[in-house]
């Protein structure tokens, strides 16, 4: 058990010497059982064993649930930091390490409010399985919940243009590439501008952006190596 792991050396020698107080209380009782009457000194001793073992046991308990509570309002201010999309490259790591803490500790929450701030958060950063496992998790515990809806549509439309794009980038690229296919690749960049979507795959966007600057949209080719830049610096992080 983890909360055994978590306890100081005084605290295991404690409930180790009221283990075996109890055993040895245990013994005697059996022993004074072909007797009349009990000892009270045996009943005091049953009582302090006990004491000895719950004592450190409580005092664990009582650590690691505070523990948890940090690790859980840790997360909870990184999300929301990294969710509203200002978050610093240390902010972003800061938030990435609360979130592995609570997975590896096993402490995922099972709020769906703080699930898709996660799911929110990881989408800001590029981190697409993230944000659908999380996404998941908050539809499991509320099926109507209409904030994970939100993003589970989000990630659909995210996931088409993605592929859209990279067909119409492979598409223009060809050799007697036509004008439909330059079309049909402005029509899926200009719809990536118009929903919002933020792309995740930092070479894809630096793709786009040289097609952006050939064909002279030197603005939006901009705005995608900074996405792209951030993103790539978030990875190193």
């Amino acid at each position: 058990m983890e909360f055994i792991l978590e306890m100081k050396p005084y605290e295991l020698l404690l409930m180790g010497m009221g283990v075996l107080l109890f055993l040895v209380s245990l013994v005697l009782l059996v022993v004074q059982s072909t007797k009349p009457g009990i000892s009270k000194g045996l009943v005091a001793f049953f009582i302090i064993s006990i004491i000895m073992v719950g004592f450190p046991a409580i005092r664990s308990f009582e650590i690691s649930d505070g523990k948890i509570q940090m690790e859980m309002k840790s997360l909870k201010e990184s999300a929301a930091r990294v969710e509203s999309g200002t978050a610093s490259p240390e902010e972003v790591a800061k938030f990435r390490k609360s979130l592995d803490t609570a997975e590896k500790s096993g402490n995922i929450p099972d709020n769906p409010a703080l699930l898709i701030s996660i799911a929110r958060a990881s989408y800001q950063i590029g981190d697409i399985r993230t944000t659908k496992e999380f996404t998941s998790k908050a539809l499991r515990i509320d099926s109507g919940f209409k904030p994970a809806l939100a993003v589970q549509s989000l990630t659909a439309k995210h996931d088409s243009l993605t592929s859209a794009l990279k067909v119409g980038l492979q598409s223009v690229s060809r050799p007697g590439a036509s004008a439909i296919d330059s079309s049909s690749l402005k029509m899926t960049i200009e719809q990536i501008g118009n929903s919002k979507v933020q792309l995740s795959d930092p070479k894809l966007l630096e793709r786009t952006a040289d097609y952006q600057n050939k064909t002279g949209n030197s603005g939006s080719a901009s705005t995608l190596l900074e996405r792209s830049k951030t993103l790539q610096m978030i990875k190193l992080k």
